[in-house]
């Protein structure tokens, strides 16, 4: 799949996971279901399946069913972006989170 506005082409694959935290300007402490998206280069030819077995892993591990106020410094959807490009490594060049609920917000990273 190619990215829009991109001559580079990219793979890409999404999931989902759901964690609690009560952030900057919350007074409570509240959940939401958080979606990923993480893009690598399509070469060399990385096995899509393995990637989001990856990222699972990742998630389920690190995120999913939490309080991220006491896994990450930063519990916003830049703060879990950047934590799991962290742990994914090089693999990884774009990463997107938001976060589901009657706020749209969002965060992306690319390096």
């Amino acid at each position: 799949m190619t990215r829009p506005n991109s001559p580079r082409c990219f793979d890409w694959t999404e999931t989902t996971f759901d964690a609690a935290h009560k952030g900057e300007f919350a007074e409570q402490v509240h959940g939401h279901t958080w979606n990923v998206r993480v893009w690598w280069p399509a070469s060399p030819p990385k096995d899509a399946r393995f990637m989001h077995a990856r990222l699972r892993q990742y998630l389920e591990a690190s995120f999913d069913h939490r309080l991220l106020d006491e896994v990450i410094p930063d519990p916003t959807n830049y703060g879990v972006a950047k934590a799991l490009l962290q742990l994914m490594g090089d693999d990884i060049k774009i990463i997107e989170v938001w976060r589901g609920g009657s706020v749209p917000c969002g965060a992306r990273i690319e390096l």
